[in-house]
């Protein structure tokens, strides 16, 4: 059985070749690269929602407003 993408987004290295890559990018050529771990820091960023029942409606994704 294959893994849920919560779980393949809860399992995402914080520290790798590609996040230090990335970061050291981003220093040279500012942008806005973020590294991502976690669910629910994800759907946070995201939705820049801060409401615990909202991110818990698009978390189990009842929420039919997208």
């Amino acid at each position: 059985m294959s893994k849920s993408i919560k779980k393949r987004v809860d399992d995402l290295p914080t520290r790798n070749l590609t996040t230090f890559s990335l970061n050291a990018l981003d220093n040279i050529v500012p942008g806005k690269w973020e590294n991502l771990v976690g669910w629910d820091n994800t759907i946070k960023t995201i939705t820049r929602e801060s409401d615990p029942a909202i991110l818990d409606l698009v978390s189990r994704r009842d929420c039919a407003c997208f």
